[in-house]
């Protein structure tokens, strides 16, 4: 700006001074050139001439003065004008620069407490979300714990049910299984009594018929189940006698059994079967052994299935 108006004063005073002169060139060459005319007419001498010329540069000199005066005059105010502008602006541009400066700091000192209250606030909401955060987490953990406690115990009582139905289908089935073995062996064939006869011989001995009378005891408890009787021969060859083998002497020796026992009031079904000697019960080479075979033994069939 200072620039320019400098710029602008000096282009001012060329300006005037060159018409200045200008002027003063142009009213001398117009004088001059009227003299000659004047002279070359006759109408002028050149005394004259000079002196009119002498007075009216000397008027023309003193207006120039007078207008050199009065520019630089002008000159002289455009100058303080110029100045005091100067001054005006250079005054305006450094409160501009004061002002901007202390804007600036004013700037810097609200930005610095902006950014610390922002900073104080990001604190503590860093803070607030953290403690957010781990009470969260303790809450979850805790929903956690609960929901794995209730599963364990949940677990537990299913494992206890299961435990509890499992023991009560053991029992059962324990329960079972002995009624099934009592069954089963109630349902086993039973052999009610053995009875010895001399060799050869069919006919009951006295400790035959108290064996046999035990056995009609036994028997009344198991009322409608099938009796076999089964009789045996020692194994030595029948010689004389009414028997001609150990197959008719051991069916006799049975059916002596069935007889007694019917005599005794035994309802059940009796059969009398003759096995002879292919069942042995003790060594046939002992006297001991072939009296041991010599028997009849009464056998019960709970189940009604025989042999």
């Amino acid at each position: 700006m200072l620039k320019y108006l400098s710029c602008k004063k000096a282009s001012n005073k060329i300006i005037r001074r060159g018409k200045m002169k200008k002027v003063s060139c142009l009213a001398i060459v117009g004088i001059f050139i009227l003299s000659i005319a004047l002279i070359g007419c006759g109408n002028l001498k050149k005394k004259e001439f000079d002196s009119i010329f002498t007075e009216y540069k000397g008027e023309q000199e003193q207006i120039h003065t007078e207008i050199n005066a009065k520019m630089t005059g002008i000159d002289q105010k455009l100058d303080q004008e110029i100045s005091d502008r100067k001054a005006n602006v250079d005054e305006a541009m450094k409160k501009a620069t004061n002002d901007a400066v202390a804007a600036a700091e004013q700037g810097d000192a609200d930005t610095l407490e902006v950014v610390k209250s922002e900073d104080e606030k990001v604190r503590q909401d860093a803070q607030r979300f953290a403690q957010e955060a781990e009470e969260n987490a303790k809450k979850f953990a805790q929903a956690e714990a609960e929901k794995v406690r209730q599963k364990a115990e949940k677990d537990a009582r299913e494992a206890m049910n299961r435990a509890n139905s499992a023991a009560g289908a053991a029992n059962k089935a324990s329960k079972d299984v002995a009624a099934l073995g009592d069954k089963v062996e109630k349902m086993k064939p039973v052999t009610v009594a053995v009875v010895q006869f001399a060799s050869g011989r069919a006919t009951l001995t006295k400790d035959a018929k108290a064996e046999l009378d035990k056995a009609v005891g036994v028997l009344a408890k198991y009322s409608g189940s099938p009796v076999i009787v089964k009789g045996h021969a020692d194994g030595n060859p029948v010689m004389s006698g009414r028997y001609q083998s150990n197959w008719d002497l051991s069916q006799d020796r049975a059916n002596a059994v069935v007889k007694y026992l019917k005599e005794k009031g035994v309802d059940n079904p009796i059969e009398a079967v003759a096995r002879a000697h292919t069942e042995p019960i003790a060594p046939a080479f002992t006297s001991k052994g072939r009296a041991k075979n010599r028997r009849a033994e009464v056998i019960v069939y709970p189940s009604g299935m025989v042999e």
